[in-house]
């Protein structure tokens, strides 16, 4: 009774349900010689494979920057594997991911193009290949150095998460408000009736003794 009284007086809200991604990035010079790893994290897309890919991070299209369009330019065979890197926004998830499948790429990362520190949530992405989200910095970095150095890119699966919060449902607050609102007329209702018998029989007990 106490579950589902509580189950009834409350409600979950969504989960933050995603699986976090594990990126494991090395920068080299353009000959290829002098390199330095750093990680960093995003979150792989509602739909996504979680598997382990790697290869080299390519940015095809200066005007294409948010993958919305079919990537135009070939790769050049020492870049492959290839993994997209795309800007959010103009198109949806789902077109931006299906334009990396179909340039053959292995994974395709979309960066926010809002907040710097927040990672958005690829709901109605496609399971094509593995995508993940990451935050414009991190974003904006690798499209940055991009320019002056080559990246390897390797991403694996971390921990999933699975988050939600209860809150208070409306509809049995109300229900419980009305039902306490009518047992209190109700009792009070009774209380009057008991004393307004109590007074009359008080009284014609008086009346009788007085005779």
């Amino acid at each position: 009774m106490h579950l589902k009284a509580v189950s009834c007086f409350y409600e979950e809200k969504p989960h933050d349900d995603y699986t976090k991604a594990i990126l494991n990035i090395t920068f080299c010079d353009s000959l290829k010689k002098n390199c330095h790893s750093r990680s960093g994290d995003g979150k792989f897309g509602s739909n996504s494979p979680r598997e382990h890919v790697k290869g080299w991070l390519v940015v095809l299209d200066e005007n294409n920057r948010n993958g919305c369009q079919t990537f135009s330019r070939a790769v050049s065979p020492d870049l492959k594997p290839t993994i997209m890197l795309v800007v959010r926004g103009e198109c949806k998830f789902r077109d931006k991911i299906r334009n990396a499948f179909k340039h053959n790429a292995s994974a395709v990362i979309i960066y926010n193009n809002q907040d710097k520190d927040e990672t958005v949530e690829m709901e109605d992405g496609a399971g094509y290949i593995v995508s993940v989200s990451v935050t414009q910095l991190l974003g904006e970095n690798l499209a940055s150095k991009l320019k002056n150095a080559t990246i390897y890119v390797q991403i694996t699966a971390g921990q999933h998460y699975r988050t939600g919060k209860w809150k208070v449902n409306p509809t049995s607050v109300l229900f419980v408000s009305v039902s306490f609102i009518v047992l209190m007329v109700i009792s009070l209702a009774w209380l009057v009736f008991y004393y307004v018998q109590r007074f009359r029989y008080v009284h014609a007990r008086d009346k009788t003794e007085v005779r």
